[in-house]
């Protein structure tokens, strides 16, 4: 007896969640890219292969999942976030925070297209559209290492090391396994060297 092809693409993008979740990025690809074979029309499983291709570093990939996505449902809040990142990624300051202030407008109450978008402000020299950004991010979520590695990054960009270093602190004490911190820790480290040099 064979499936209806609706419900197998149903069957298909559960199991494309379930294995992304399991930390299974190759079985949640070919899982997704089944279901949309079966039926295209599924947005929710266009964002899920495209933030599986974006983890296995496949970003143009990644751009195309989130732009069909948005084709289908162009309000589609984490599609918009996540073509915001893969902006970001080829360097397009400005398409990333269009997006991320489109993102925004249907997540409000997510901290990261906040925070990510007064991170490319900060690319921009708008430190004052920064800083709101991210204080807004921080409101909405205090206890992400992230928002606090963004905090740094502003305070970098004003030339306030105390705060830096107090940010990059705070990030780690939340989070002792936030890569993203450590990483910024590292590269604070490497820069304080320099400048004794």
């Amino acid at each position: 007896m064979e499936l209806d092809p609706g419900c197998e693409a149903a069957a298909r993008a559960r199991i494309a969640s379930i294995r992304f979740a399991a930390h299974d990025p190759r079985g949640a690809l070919t899982a997704a890219s089944r279901a949309l074979e079966l039926d295209p029309s599924l947005v929710d499983t266009w964002v899920l292969r495209g933030q599986v291709r974006a983890l296995l570093g496949d970003t143009a990939g990644a751009g195309d999942d989130f732009a069909h996505a948005l084709a289908l449902d162009y309000k589609h809040g984490l599609a918009l976030l996540n073509l915001g990142h893969v902006m970001s990624a080829r360097g397009d300051t400005k398409a990333a925070i269009d997006l991320y202030t489109r993102a925004i407008g249907r997540l409000p109450a997510d901290p990261t297209p906040w925070r990510r978008r007064g991170r490319e402000r900060i690319k921009l020299g708008d430190l004052t559209g920064a800083e709101a950004d991210i204080k807004r991010s921080k409101d909405l979520g205090p206890y992400d290492p992230g928002v606090w590695v963004d905090l740094a990054r502003l305070a970098g960009a004003k030339k306030n090391l105390r705060e830096e270093i107090r940010c990059i602190e705070t990030a780690l004490a939340f989070d002792q396994e936030s890569g993203e911190a450590e990483a910024y820790r590292k590269e604070l480290r490497a820069r304080l060297a320099a400048d004794r040099k």
